[in-house]
């Protein structure tokens, strides 16, 4: 194999490595959550952060007021040319047993990997005792980096039917669109989300996922393909020159 070649194995190589390798600066997150109880309007928020573990908030099995979580986490991943946020529960049980209460969560995760020009958004659960919850999404991309979550920086919004007595289920995936303001540097992403349990009611298996990505080769991609191209045709150049040439070794 000529030195080119060579040369153009290396740098795609090093593409496709830069490209399947995580990165870890998907940091800060931050993940609030605020219980109301809707009888007494006593509020509790617990703040949580992936200080201890950088791209993890592991809520596990606690509590913030009535509402016991167990199974809450929230990641955030880079691997180029694709970011996500996730945030999901195995279950959310309402220990009360006169009142409603209503939950409103908020996820932030900052310097995330441009340029990404589509996202792809999902959110899903399943209630259990809870005739009439609703669940609200929402989604936010903030090309500043800054965490901005207004309606200036919304790119998804979902609002379930009703709850149905004694369990229904919730869907969304409105599939993968381009961004209205790409995301061209470090920028921030966002998710929200707000429902009601009954008393003793229960959401079980709650997810919701915020994807970016470039669907469009960047041109550095194009110019490792060219690379690559170029080093092929040279190798069959070669055979066929080899082929034509004459044996001079033959009488």
């Amino acid at each position: 194999m000529n030195t080119a070649l060579r040369a153009a194995g290396c740098v795609v190589a090093a593409g496709i490595a830069l490209a399947s390798t995580p990165n870890a600066n998907a940091t800060p997150m931050t993940l609030t959550i605020s219980v109301e109880d809707l009888v007494t309007h006593q509020v509790f928020t617990t703040p949580f952060t992936d200080a201890a573990t950088p791209n993890l908030i592991d809520v596990g099995t606690a509590s913030t007021g009535p509402i016991t979580f167990t199974g809450e986490t929230a990641t955030s991943a880079i691997s180029p040319p694709i970011n996500t946020l996730i945030t999901s529960a195995l279950t959310i049980t309402n220990t009360n047993h006169t009142d409603p209460v209503m939950v409103t969560a908020t996820l932030a995760g900052r310097n995330f990997v441009g340029p990404d020009n589509f996202v792809s958004l999902t959110g899903s659960g399943t209630w259990f005792g809870t005739p009439n919850s609703v669940m609200t999404l929402a989604f936010y991309d903030d090309p500043t980096n800054n965490g901005l979550a207004t309606l200036a920086q919304r790119v998804g919004f979902f609002v379930s039917p009703p709850a149905l007595d004694p369990t229904s289920s919730y869907s969304y995936s409105p599939g993968t669109v381009p961004l209205a303001i790409p995301d061209t540097g470090p920028f921030s992403m966002t998710e929200t989300w707000t429902y009601t349990l009954a008393p003793d009611g229960r959401l079980v298996s709650r997810g919701q996922t915020e994807t970016k990505s470039e669907v469009v080769p960047e041109p550095s991609t194009l110019l490792l393909l060219g690379f690559a191209t170029f080093g092929v045709g040279m190798i069959r150049f070669k055979r066929n020159i080899s082929r034509r040439r004459p044996d001079v070794s033959k009488p």
